[in-house]
């Protein structure tokens, strides 16, 4: 019997290769398929935030800021939660995290009890706890070099019957705040007539700026002011001056802050002696948001002393409530005090004003 070779392939032909899967090459892909099945179903871990209500929420914390922390729920929405409502938290990641005081720690963030957390680096085994009250931010955006923010109240009155008078008024407040430098401009407007007697009752206009430059939590600043009221027979009452302040606090809910200088006051009136002098100022302002994104108080007051005379003084005080009614739009109430110990000859010492308004503030 004559034995036959099996032909070679052609040059340039290949033999057909074993085929995916067979034999002992199957082995390797099924167990590669068995572990990413295996790792799919072992959950991701996530950062942890716990409320005072007992509620606990999990995903990636993003950030916090003016009082607002921002959790990236696991189904990829957007939770802001009120900082006043964490009771604690932790992270995977480390975060930086920045005290009142201005201290930036980098670390986890790991739970404590109500209240309080730590901030570990990865370096330190033992970190202090801190209470969340002295935590301001957690991975702040970028700082913006200069921020805006001011308001624009309007208020009307018109009564009929046995009362029959026209109020109106209206007021605009602008600042603007850099790391350094703070720039605040005012200004206000009071008109009310009596149309039974045909006849004015109030009308006085007032417009203020203060440049402050800060050092620290201390400023120097620079001021001017003038105000024009028929009723008090100031023709124009114009300040200028300077001097010191501080800033005792400045965060998302509340702010205050003191000042003291010396300002030359100038009263131009319509039927009194004209007078000029040099007085010492005292000033404060108080902004407080009793409920964030509800209810805010504020409360500003300006008192000049004569450094000739200490009888000749003045005050002026402005207080008030805010109700939120709409994406900044507000309603308001508030009270306009001033008091002159020196008026004009047959003037009132004392002018109040209530006054009910309708507005829209912004911050950017």
């Amino acid at each position: 019997m004559c034995e036959t070779e099996t032909p070679a392939p052609p040059r340039g032909r290949r033999r057909p290769a074993a085929r995916l899967g067979t034999g002992r090459r199957r082995w390797p892909w099924m167990a590669a398929l068995l572990a990413s099945a295996a790792l799919a179903g072992v959950p991701a871990r996530a950062d942890e935030v716990w409320l005072r209500n007992g509620d606990r929420l999990t995903g990636k914390i993003e950030g916090m800021s003016d009082g607002k922390l921002v959790l990236a729920a696991p189904w990829g929405e957007k939770v802001t939660i009120r900082w006043e409502e964490v009771a604690t938290l932790s992270t995977e990641a480390a975060l930086p995290v920045v005290l009142a005081d201005g201290t930036v720690l980098n670390g986890r963030v790991a739970k404590e009890g109500v209240g309080l957390v730590r901030i570990a680096p990865a370096d330190v085994l033992d970190a202090p706890r801190i209470r969340l009250g002295r935590v301001t931010a957690i991975n702040p955006p970028p700082a913006k070099p200069v921020r805006y923010s001011g308001s624009v109240r309007l208020g009307a009155t018109i009564t009929s019957g046995n009362t029959r008078q026209t109020n109106a008024s209206g007021s605009a407040e602008f600042t603007a705040r850099a790391k350094r430098l703070r720039l605040n401009l005012a200004g206000a407007s009071n008109y009310a007539k009596d149309r039974a007697e045909d006849e004015l009752i109030a009308r006085n206009t007032s417009a203020s700026t203060k440049l402050d430059f800060f050092l620290n939590d201390a400023f120097l600043f620079t001021q001017a002011s003038f105000l024009n009221d028929r009723f008090r027979d100031l023709d124009l009452r114009a300040t200028f001056g300077g001097g010191v302040g501080y800033q005792w606090v400045e965060s998302a809910d509340l702010e205050l802050f003191t000042e003291a200088g010396i300002s030359y006051v100038s009263d131009d009136r319509r039927d009194g002696e004209d007078t000029r002098s040099v007085s010492g100022r005292l000033a404060w302002e108080v902004k407080w948001k009793i409920v964030p994104e509800q209810v805010a108080f504020f409360h500003r007051a300006e008192l000049f002393v004569g450094l000739e005379e200490l009888d000749d003084w003045f005050v002026n005080t402005n207080t008030g409530l805010r109700f939120t009614v709409w994406q900044g739009f507000f309603a308001s109430t508030e009270v306009e005090f001033r008091y002159d110990n020196e008026p004009s000859a047959g003037f009132e010492r004392e002018d109040v004003s209530y006054i009910l308004g309708l507005g829209y503030s912004f911050t950017m």
